[in-house]
């Protein structure tokens, strides 16, 4: 089994811990707090102005993309016919849980696992129900925004350069270079907008996933609304994975940020966290966690978490500490 494979037993439950070896006497011991080596390289930036990081598809990539937008609106268009419909009724229900001013003072951001592993069918699956979601709540009145997590670069890119060239430092911390993509943000109103997501189809934008950062970024976003109740849901097929960072400290280093990121957001009650996995169960990270394995499986959960969320008093809906304890419903 490689590492990085025993990381993503660990995580998902599938394997037991890995037994701490004692560190090299060469090498100092871990810092307590993650760190960063560098942020100069990191970039926030809307989805559809991605060419100004990634740079223009070239003629095979191209290809690649055409196809993939077709095989996802021939492959999903007779499902996504029937979930418009599943969805006008959930929409109904939803409607019943909150008044139109309740649902006017919350909102809600879906943070998107951008790694290589959701390539193909898992990000054609996620894109087809996030155009059918996407609709419900703004129809209700709900703040509401999708954000995407990944690197801009493979093997660490210029952070890695960066700490080469400073002479390879113990214990660098997060060694790539972040990129956030702002899928569509809270103040979009703009019905067709928000249904445009076939950029995530991309051969070139699937890269590494560094999620506790991610996680923070996207919560730092909620708190800035102006909101009585704020709820984060995670989509995510594993664990955090990039090699850069792993290979330069240790094979835990970016789990344990986010168990950290995870707890410490859960216990504090500002923002409801749940998390939804794509083939892959999140309980060991998220108090509320969902699994799914088809398109129909991850609206459901989208929808559920929905209600779920909703249903809750304003006054604690950002307390998950009750949730099923949590144990998962796939």
């Amino acid at each position: 089994m490689s590492r990085l494979g025993a990381l993503w037993e660990r995580l998902a439950g599938r394997g037991q811990p890995r037994p701490v070896s004692a560190p090299s006497p060469a090498r100092a011991p871990r810092p307590n707090e993650y760190s960063v080596f560098t942020k100069a390289h990191d970039r926030e930036i809307r989805l559809e102005d991605l060419d100004s990081i990634l740079g223009p598809l070239s003629p095979a990539e191209q290809g690649l993309f055409e196809l993939r937008k077709q095989a996802c609106s021939v492959g999903l268009a007779e499902w996504q016919a029937e979930a418009h419909v599943k969805a006008l009724i959930r929409r109904n229900k939803l409607a019943s849980l909150a008044t139109q001013a309740e649902r006017a003072a919350t909102c809600v951001t879906i943070l998107l696992d951008l790694s290589g592993s959701m390539r193909d069918q898992r990000i054609m699956t996620v894109r087809g129900v996030l155009e059918v979601v996407a609709l419900v709540p703004q129809a209700l009145g709900i703040q509401f925004e999708i954000l995407g997590f990944t690197t801009a670069r493979w093997q660490g890119g210029l952070s890695r350069r960066q700490w080469i060239d400073a002479g390879k430092p113990q214990w660098p911390g997060r060694l790539n270079d972040l990129l956030h993509v702002v899928i569509t943000d809270a103040d979009v109103r703009d019905s067709a907008r928000l249904t445009k997501f076939e950029q995530l189809l991309r051969p070139d934008l699937l890269k590494e996933n560094i999620d506790g950062e991610a996680v923070e970024w996207a919560c730092a976003r909620l708190m800035t609304r102006k909101a009585d109740r704020r709820a984060l849901i995670v989509i995510s097929d594993g664990a955090p994975v990039d090699d850069s960072t792993l290979q330069a400290n240790d094979l835990d280093y970016l789990a344990d940020h986010l168990t950290s990121v995870t707890a410490s957001i859960q216990s504090g009650g500002d923002i409801a966290l749940f998390g939804v996995g794509i083939d892959y169960n999140p309980a060991r990270l998220y108090r509320d966690a969902r699994k799914s394995s088809s398109p129909g499986e991850l609206l459901d959960a989208l929808f559920d978490v929905l209600e779920a969320f909703l249903a809750r008093p304003p006054e604690i809906a950002g307390d998950t500490s009750s949730a099923s304890d949590l144990e998962p419903t796939g």
